[in-house]
C-alpha cells in the first residue's frame, strides 16, 4: 500500500485503560469491521487507571494532543465531558461515535449494551423464582446504570409489583463507583436499614462480588437467604461461590456496532444520532437459587428442533446466535461432533466419539468460557436424541456420559493451562521492569530493552518542549522483531499529524501478515506530575500482554525513570553549583549555610533533604525542624536525607541525623540516608543506632530509584 493512501484511512480509539479484557474485546470488533474497508487502527490510551485520569494531555489538552488532525474519525469509549471537544472534531469534518460514556449525549451515535432489557430480564427471572422484594446497588448518575435501574422498575411494574417499594441504594459518583468496595458499601447500608428484601440485583458483576462478601459476613448465604444478579458477565463471574448469575454484555458486538456507525457516518449515509443499542442475554449460574440452563433444556418430542442450530444456541445462551464472534467456531465443531455422535450410535464404537470429543474441546475450551455452556449443548443433543430414537435411550446416555468426562477433563486442563499462561504473563512483566530499573538512560530511551517482550515493534516519542518552537514529538527509539523500522531516531513530528505515514504503512504491512488488522497501541509515557511522552507499540493479536493492562506499566516506568533521571540531575547541578559558590566566595556561603535545609517535594510522597556545609548545634535544629515540617507538609512516606556535601561528619553530626531519623519514623515516614561513609556509620553505631532501622543508600540517584519504587510500585489498576 502507498504512503499516500495509508495516510487517508486512519480511526482512532480512545480507551481509559488500553488491556482491560472488555476495552481488548471491543477493541477486537471495532478491528474486525473496519478491516475489509482498508482502514488502520489506532488506539490511544487516554489516561492512568491507577490515578483515575481519564483525561490525559495526549487526548484533551492543548499542543500535545495525538492525531487531531490525522484520523479520519474517531470512537471514544466510557469517557464524559467532552463534548466540547466533539463539536470541534464535528467541525472539521471528523466523526466522532462513543461507546459507553459515562454521561450520555445526542451529539453523536453512541452504542451502549440493552441495559434497559437486560435489566428487564434479570429482575423478571427472579420474580419468577418466586422473589417479590428485590434490592437494587448501582449509580444511578452513570447513564449505563441508569437504564439498568429503569429496566429494574419496569420489570417490577410489569409483574404487578410497586417498584416505588423496592429497596434502592444508590452510590455516591465517586471514583471506585463499579467497584467490589463500593458494592459491599451499598449493601452494608442496604442491611442496615431494616429493609426486607430476599434478592439483590446489583448493577454491575463488581458491585455483586461486594454485596456477596458483605451479604455472607452478616450470615446471610446466596442463594439460600439471597439470591443475587449482577450485570456484565465480566469473568469474576464465574470466578465467585457461587457462580454468579448475570445480564452477558457483548463486548465485541459493541466495538462492531460502534465501528458500523462510523463508516457510515465518514462514507456520508444517514445515521442516526443518539443511543444504538447491542442486545445481551441472561445466564443464568448458581447465586440466582435456579438450576443452571443446562439442566433445565426440555425438547418436546413432537417439536424436535433443528440439532446443529439447537446445539449452537444452548452453548451460546441464546435462542439464535446473533453476533457472537465465537458462533462460526462453535457451529463448526458441533457439527463434526453430531456427526461422530450419530456414527457412534449407529457403528457402537465409542473411540471414534471419544477422538471426535477430544479435538473438539480442545478447540473450544479455550473460547467457551465455562464447562456449563457444553454441558447445555449436550443435555440439548440427549434430548434431541432420545426424543428420535427412544429405542437407543441406554445407549445415548452413555455416550453423553463419555463426553461430559472428556469435557471436565478438556475444561480442567485449559484452566491449567490459562493459570501458567498468566503466572508467565506475570513473570515476564516483573522481570522487564527489573531490566528496565538497571540500565542507563540511554538504553532506556532505546528501547533495546523491548526484545524482552513479544513487542513485534515500538517507538519512543518524547515531547520537545523549549518555549518557543511548535511542540514536537521526538523519536528516541525504536525496536522492531524481524521487520524493518521506517522511521529514524531523531526525528521529529507534529502531535496533531501523528502517526506518520509511514507507521501506518508499516501497521497494514503487519497487519498483512498477520492475516488479521493488528491496532497501533499508544500509551502516556506519563507520571502524575507530566506527560513526557508517548510509547507506541505492536503486539500480535494473541499475545497475552496485548490481553491484559501490563503494557501500560512499562510506559508509566519509563516515565518514572525519565523523571529520576532528569531529577538526579537537576539536584546533582544544584548541589555543585552550592559547592562552587562555596569556593568562590566564602562570605556567601556563611548566608547559604544558615538556610542550606531545603525540602524539595520531588514526587507525591517524597522529600529530599540535601545537606552541605559544616552543621554546627542551631543548623542541626534547622535540620531536625525543616525534615519534620517537610513530612507534615507534603506528607511524605519517603525522606531521603542527601549528605554527600557535609565535608566533616562528626559526633554531633551523627547525633543529628539519629535524632532526625527517629523523629521522622514517628511521623509514620522513612528516611533514606545517601552519601553515607564508614567514619559516620562507625559514629551512628556507638551513639547506640540501630542499625536493622536504618536505610542507606550509597549515592542520591540509587537513593531516588528506592524512593520511587516505594512510592510507585509497579501492577496497580482497574478496569471497567
Amino acid at each position: 500500500m502507498s504512503v499516500h493512501a495509508a495516510s487517508q484511512r486512519v480511526i482512532g480509539v480512545v480507551i481509559p485503560w488500553i488491556g482491560t479484557p472488555n476495552h481488548v474485546r471491543i477493541l477486537e470488533g471495532i478491528c474486525q469491521q473496519v478491516s475489509p474497508h482498508g482502514y488502520a487502527v489506532v488506539a490511544l490510551q487516554a489516561g492512568f487507571l491507577q490515578q483515575e485520569r481519564f483525561h490525559s494531555d495526549i487526548f484533551a489538552h492543548g499542543n500535545h494532543q495525538i492525531g487531531i488532525q490525522r484520523m479520519a474519525g474517531w470512537i471514544v469509549m466510557n469517557l464524559s465531558d467532552i463534548d466540547e471537544w466533539i463539536i470541534a472534531q464535528q467541525t472539521k469534518g471528523r466523526p466522532v461515535v462513543q461507546v459507553s460514556p459515562v454521561t450520555a449525549s445526542d451529539l453523536c451515535p453512541y452504542v451502549v449494551p440493552d441495559n434497559l432489557g437486560g435489566a428487564q430480564d434479570a429482575v423478571s427471572h427472579l420474580i419468577a423464582l418466586g422473589h417479590t422484594r428485590i434490592a437494587f446497588i448501582g449509580n444511578l448518575a452513570n447513564s449505563d446504570i441508569a437504564l439498568r435501574y429503569a429496566g429494574f422498575r419496569q420489570a417490577l411494574a410489569m409483574h404487578g409489583l410497586n417498584p416505588d417499594e423496592a429497596p434502592v441504594v444508590p452510590i455516591n459518583w465517586r471514583d471506585d463507583y463499579w467497584t467490589a468496595v463500593a458494592g459491599a458499601e451499598a449493601t452494608r447500608r442496604l442491611i442496615e436499614s431494616g429493609a426486607s428484601f430476599s434478592a439483590l440485583f446489583a448493577a454491575t458483576d463488581e458491585l455483586a462480588r461486594g454485596a456477596l462478601r458483605e451479604l455472607e459476613r452478616a450470615g446471610r448465604r446466596a442463594p439460600r437467604d439471597c439470591a443475587l444478579v449482577g450485570f456484565d458477565d465480566a469473568p469474576v463471574a464465574l470466578t465467585l461461590k457461587p457462580q454468579l448469575t448475570t445480564v452477558h454484555q457483548s463486548f465485541w458486538g459493541l466495538g462492531v456496532k460502534a465501528a458500523a456507525l462510523l463508516l457510515d457516518l465518514m462514507e456520508g449515509r444517514e445515521t442516526p444520532g443518539g443511543m444504538h443499542v447491542v442486545r445481551g442475554r441472561l445466564i443464568v449460574r448458581a447465586s440466582c437459587g435456579a438450576l443452571p440452563a443446562y439442566q433445565t433444556v426440555v425438547a418436546a418430542p413432537n417439536e424436535v428442533p433443528d440439532p446443529l442450530d439447537a446445539l449452537v444456541g444452548a452453548a451460546l445462551h441464546v435462542p439464535e446466535p446473533d453476533l457472537i464472534p465465537e458462533t462460526p467456531l462453535v457451529r463448526t465443531v458441533f457439527a463434526a461432533l453430531l456427526e461422530a455422535f450419530q456414527r457412534a450410535l449407529a457403528t457402537g464404537n465409542d473411540q471414534e466419539w471419544v477422538d471426535a470429543l477430544e479435538a473438539g474441546m480442545a478447540a473450544l475450551a479455550p473460547q467457551v468460557r465455562e464447562v456449563g455452556s457444553v454441558q447445555r449443548a449436550l443435555a440439548v443433543l440427549r434430548q434431541i436424541s432420545i426424543a428420535q430414537a427412544s429405542d437407543q435411550a441406554g445407549r445415548i446416555e452413555s455416550l453423553i456420559a463419555i463426553a461430559e468426562r472428556v469435557l471436565v477433563g478438556s475444561f480442567v486442563q485449559e484452566a491449567l493451562i490459562e493459570q501458567d499462561r498468566w503466572a508467565q504473563l506475570v513473570t515476564l512483566v516483573n522481570d522487564v521492569l527489573l531490566h528496565m530499573t538497571g540500565i542507563g538512560h540511554a538504553d532506556l530511551t532505546s528501547l533495546d530493552w523491548m526484545h524482552l517482550t513479544p513487542a513485534i515493534y515500538s517507538y519512543l516519542f518524547l515531547y520537545d518542549e523549549d518555549g518557543a518552537a511548535p511542540v514536537t514529538l521526538h523519536l528516541q527509539g525504536g525496536y522492531a522483531a524481524g521487520v524493518q523500522a521506517s522511521l529514524a531516531t531523531g526525528a521529529r513530528y507534529d502531535p496533531a499529524l501523528f502517526p506518520p505515514d509511514e507507521m501506518i504503512a508499516d501497521l497494514h504491512d503487519l497487519s498483512a501478515t498477520a492475516g488479521r488488522l493488528l491496532p497501533l497501541t499508544i500509551f502516556p509515557v506519563a507520571t502524575t506530575h507530566k506527560l513526557y511522552g508517548i510509547l507506541c507499540v505492536v503486539f500480535a493479536a494473541d499475545s497475552v500482554v496485548y490481553q491484559s493492562s501490563m503494557a501500560g506499566l512499562w510506559a508509566t516506568q519509563l516515565a518514572i525513570m525519565i523523571e529520576i533521571e532528569r531529577l538526579v540531575a537537576s539536584v546533582r547541578e544544584s548541589r555543585e553549583a552550592l559547592i562552587a559558590a562555596h569556593q568562590q566566595e566564602r562570605a556567601l556561603i556563611e548566608e547559604v549555610r544558615k538556610l542550606s535545609s531545603p525540602v524539595l517535594p520531588i514526587a507525591r510522597g517524597v522529600i529530599v533533604l540535601p545537606l552541605i556545609g559544616a552543621i554546627d548545634p542551631d543548623r542541626a535544629e534547622q535540620i531536625l525542624e525543616a525534615l519534620l515540617g517537610g513530612i507534615s507538609q507534603h506528607q511524605a512516606q519517603t525522606a531521603i536525607v542527601d549528605i554527600t556535601g557535609v565535608p566533616l561528619v562528626d559526633t554531633q553530626v551523627a547525633a543529628c541525623l539519629v535524632r532526625a531519623i527517629q523523629a521522622a519514623r514517628l511521623l509514620g515516614a522513612e528516611v533514606i540516608l545517601t552519601g553515607i561513609n564508614p567514619e559516620l556509620a562507625q559514629t551512628m553505631v556507638q551513639l547506640g543506632m540501630n542499625a536493622r532501622l536504618l536505610t542507606t543508600e550509597a549515592n542520591l540517584a540509587s537513593g531516588l530509584r528506592r524512593a520511587f519504587n516505594r512510592s510507585n510500585p509497579p501492577g496497580a489498576g482497574k478496569s471497567t
